[in-house]
């Protein structure tokens, strides 16, 4: 039989890699930042190779890349992955990402700042793109591409405005880019007073404007001021109403100007005029006043007594004052005079009322002749005395006696007066009538003078002045 052997040898055969992976994101705009997930199986994971082109740009399992487009069109990247077994056995797969361009955004305008700023038109200069976004910083956007937009500075100081805008192209790529924009603040004033109309004389408080650093007030009348905030007093010295116009002139420290205007009304005022018949007066005493007054409609009298009258016309007017001191007291009596637009002038004039003097005595009223009586004196405020019998002074003393003889055979009056001047020279009389009765005289007579008694007389009674009664 013929001789054989066997060899037996083991053989190690593997499974192939499959190669495979998936970018995070397979489209976008520069710079992309894509990370590659390595879903490779059956390879050694110290064997992969990942090409862009013929550039081996990692050797990582699942590295990340950022890739750049600075032209303007899209930018196609293969990129090849090599996965590889620990005996060399090898796998491979590209796959392809796009980078799109951005746009370029730019902006040009004349931006110098002005006082009165116009409209600003702005240059769209962007390049590779399709729509735009702008944001003016104030509160207002546009989408045209070259906008025109009108800014205000409402505030006291420079103020800049970053206007921004924003490109896009068709696949959605942005670029960005500002331009500051410098405003003056908006000189635009309104003044505003204390008052604006009233009757003369009219003070008038002007205002001050915050970032104002020079003021020209020019009020109307002739006159004007150069300080920050002015006060002017108006006058009307017509009949009619006059309406001042005031002008504001304000610079800024920017040296923006402005000019205000604001119409003061000033009306005027009535023409007050009275007098009285007097101003020196004894108590109680009656004055008369008389309105002169001109251009007024309403009238009110104050009498300085705490008394007052409201009248609507110049008919003269009465007042009684007294005074029951022992001073002489003064009133101020004041005329307020009103005209249509409720303005109104007073006069004042001061009355001087003396003290009242008061004459007042007593003394018998009936007596036989000869009649003697004394004088109680109980005047008020009395300075000097004077006695009058019938009209006829007969003493200046404070009290007298009165002696009165009737030699008539009838009933006399006598009227006794009392005149009492006090320190202010006012005057008081008082009068009392007085009846003095005639004195009798007893007479008689008789038949007989003499004889034997029995004595029958007979007796006569020759008495005068009535006598009613004998013995």
């Amino acid at each position: 039989f013929p001789s054989h052997d066997t060899c037996i040898k083991p053989i190690n055969v593997q499974f192939p890699p499959t190669a495979d992976f998936n970018p995070s994101i397979t489209s976008g705009c520069s710079p992309l930042t894509v990370t590659l997930n390595n879903a490779s199986v059956n390879a050694d994971p110290n064997f992969y190779e990942w090409k862009r082109g013929n550039t081996t740009i990692s050797t990582s399992n699942s590295p990340s890349f950022t890739f750049n487009n600075n032209g303007s069109s899209n930018d196609t990247i293969r990129i090849k992955l090599i996965a590889q077994t620990t005996f060399g056995c090898k796998d491979s797969i590209t796959k392809t990402i796009v980078v799109f361009p951005n746009p370029v955004a730019a902006i040009s305008a004349n931006t110098l700042p002005s006082c009165n700023p116009s409209p600003i038109s702005f240059l769209n200069a962007s390049t590779g793109a399709v729509s735009y976004a702008w944001d003016f910083d104030d509160g207002n956007t546009s989408i045209l591409p070259n906008p025109i937009h009108q800014f205000t500075n409402n505030s006291n100081q420079i103020r800049t405005f970053n206007v921004r805008l924003i490109a896009r192209n068709i696949a959605n790529c942005t670029d960005t880019t500002f331009l500051p924009v410098l405003v003056y603040p908006d000189q635009n004033f309104t003044i505003t007073t204390n008052v604006d109309s009233g009757c003369t004389p009219l003070t008038v408080n002007f205002p001050s404007f915050p970032g104002v650093v020079s003021y020209q007030w020019e009020f109307g009348d002739a006159q004007s001021s150069t300080i920050a905030s002015p006060q002017h007093t108006y006058t009307n010295l017509t009949n009619s109403t006059i309406d001042y116009q005031c002008r504001g002139i304000f610079i800024n420290a920017f040296g923006c100007r402005d000019t205000v205007f604001k119409t003061i009304r000033v009306k005027p005022l009535p023409a007050v005029a009275f007098s009285s018949n007097n101003t020196f007066i004894c108590s109680p005493d009656t004055l008369v006043f008389t309105n002169s007054s001109t251009n007024a409609s309403r009238f009110v009298w104050y009498f300085g007594d705490g008394d007052s009258l409201l009248i609507n016309n110049t008919n003269s007017v009465e007042h009684i004052y007294t005074n029951n001191g022992t001073a002489a007291q003064d009133y101020e009596v004041i005329l307020r005079a009103y005209n249509s637009d409720s303005c109104y002038s007073e006069q004042v004039k001061t009355i001087t009322v003396y003290p009242k003097v008061l004459s007042r005595f007593s003394i018998d009223t009936v007596m036989c002749s000869p009649y003697s009586a004394f004088t109680d004196n109980r005047s008020i405020n009395g300075n000097k005395y004077y006695w009058y019998l019938n009209n006829s002074l007969i003493d200046s003393a404070q009290n007298r006696n009165f002696n009165i003889t009737n030699i008539s055979n009838t009933d006399q009056n006598y009227d006794i007066k009392l005149q009492v001047i006090s320190l202010f020279g006012c005057v008081s009389d008082t009068t009392i009538r007085v009846r003095v009765l005639p004195e009798p005289t007893a007479a008689l007579i008789t038949d007989l003078s003499s004889g034997c008694q029995p004595l029958e007389i007979n007796i006569t009674n020759q008495s005068t002045s009535n006598i009613v009664t004998g013995k």
